[in-house]
């Protein structure tokens, strides 16, 4: 189990030599966008690692004391992380001190999702804190991060749990939708009564036009 980063979720492709060959944010699943030149200004995304050919998955996001210098300006970390990792600039990207936590490794033959938490760090990633539970343990483990989550240096919007033997998850399969060995449970979200000033109309860069609404703090 580890906690839900709120970040930008992206994939990082080594070639034989253990070098950078790619980046890309998830996007829709099946595709995403081309982030290589700036990944590799990320906090915890070495250019170099000691193996491959093989694929590391996490998550880009801006720790919140580094937030703490734009709040001023931007609504949330997650989305100012967002448009900084596509920065048409590298050197821009680097000085937002965006960070990198690593959930996910394919490519070498491994049996737990323990062993990859262990195989990440000895390449040089920094992964999430991360616990294995028993099936009597989960709520345990969902409140323990749920009582942290106010002192952590980033932000999280739930927990993750997961099948750790990498056999187990191939049995159970995947839907159409998700896959049956993972699961994301997250926090009820806070909520309060206040004043709707206006509403303003943001537009994508897709194009999509969205309202958003600018309410009393």
């Amino acid at each position: 189990m580890t906690p839900k980063l709120d970040g930008i979720a992206a994939a990082l492709r080594y070639d034989a030599r253990g070098r950078l060959g790619l980046a890309a944010t998830r996007g829709s699943g099946v595709e995403g966008e081309e982030i290589t030149a700036n990944a590799a200004t990320v906090e915890g995304v070495p250019e170099q690692i000691a193996g491959g050919p093989l694929e590391v998955r996490g998550e880009i996001y801006m720790r919140l004391s580094v937030f703490a210098g734009y709040a001023a300006e931007f609504a949330n970390p997650r989305n100012l992380a967002a448009g900084a990792i596509k920065h048409k600039d590298p050197a821009r990207c680097r000085a937002y001190r965006l960070s990198f936590a690593a959930y996910d490794l394919l490519g070498p033959e491994l049996t737990s999702e323990a062993e990859k938490f262990a195989k990440l760090a000895a390449l040089g990633f920094a992964p999430p804190e991360h616990q294995l539970v028993k099936k009597d343990g989960l709520r345990a483990a969902y409140e323990h991060f749920a009582a942290r989550r106010s002192a952590l240096d980033f932000e999280i919007d739930g927990v993750v749990y997961k099948a750790n033997s990498l056999a187990e998850q191939t049995r159970l399969g995947a839907t159409a939708h998700h896959p049956r060995h993972a699961i994301a449970y997250k926090f009820q979200g806070d909520s309060a009564t206040t004043e709707l000033l206006a509403v303003e109309w943001s537009v994508a860069r897709s194009g999509a036009i969205t309202p958003v609404a600018i309410v009393a703090p």
